[in-house]
């Protein structure tokens, strides 16, 4: 692949209903060939390159027997690579993209409602940021079947309080004590979700919810986390939550601080 015509997305736009499983059987050759690729592709992921993380949430879902689709689909983020390879985080002082609140600890949740076409599962996704840049993110696909799009949104923002509080006590043992790693904020797009987070008087409507997904209440309420509304087209998990076309992308890229590094 190192000749290979590069992408500029990792993931196109209509893949996801190819992103089923494979009723065939794969040879031993292409799973040895699609773990190989992928196992490469996701220690990239979870070291510097949050902008693959939704495909690989996706395609190492069908390790064990890979399509012909998903082989192309794994070849398709090397492409992508191939043609980003010297883009990288940046972290540092504000610039005329970023204002001094960029520095601070912060984070930001999404979900996409019933993404899976097998079980209808939701997609959540969160990603925090520090002194400019992104130091921890994810995107995975959820593990309880959300009734609604609120319900995907609360399931998210449980996951990036867990996130937020494993953050908190690295922070404390390093001996950073600053208000925002006290209060961590986490940004969401979502008001109903919020405000279910936020208001004890939802429990009649939420009966439904599991008692562990009240987690994201209970920080709310001792002051851990500060959920705030930010509209979608500002929610940068949102890119982590499902395929984008070029010019989305590129956006996407631009509001993760993900730029070309001169070397």
């Amino acid at each position: 692949m190192e000749d290979c015509a590069p992408k500029s997305t990792p993931m196109d736009a209509g893949a996801m209903e190819h992103m089923v499983p494979f009723e065939g059987e794969a040879s031993h050759k292409d799973r040895e060939e699609y773990q190989s690729i992928v196992g490469s592709e996701m220690y990239l992921c979870t070291q510097t390159r949050p902008d693959i993380a939704f495909a690989m949430s996706i395609l190492s879902r069908f390790l064990q027997n890979p399509s012909p689709q998903h082989i192309v689909a794994a070849k398709r983020v090397l492409r992508y690579l191939a043609g980003t390879k010297f883009i990288g985080i940046v972290y540092g002082r504000p610039t005329s993209t970023l204002d001094a609140t960029s520095l601070l600890l912060h984070g930001y949740s999404d979900s996409n409602h019933g993404l899976d076409h097998e079980k209808r599962l939701s997609t959540s996704a969160y990603i925090f940021y520090l002194a400019g840049g992104p130091i921890s993110w994810s995107a995975k696909r959820q593990k309880a079947l959300a009734l609604s799009t609120t319900d995907a949104e609360y399931y998210g923002m449980c996951n990036a309080a867990r996130e937020a509080a494993w953050l908190r006590t690295l922070f404390s043992c390093l001996g950073y004590s600053g208000d925002d790693a006290k209060c961590v904020q986490i940004m969401g797009d979502n008001t109903s979700a919020i405000a279910l987070a936020e208001n004890p008087e939802f429990h009649a409507r939420t009966k439904h919810i599991e008692l562990q997904w009240h987690y994201v209440r209970d920080q709310q309420t001792r002051r851990l986390i500060d959920l705030q509304y930010i509209p979608t087209k500002e929610m940068v998990a949102d890119g982590m939550t499902k395929p984008l076309e070029k010019i989305k992308h590129q956006e996407f890229l631009r509001l993760m601080n993900l730029r070309v590094i001169h070397i």
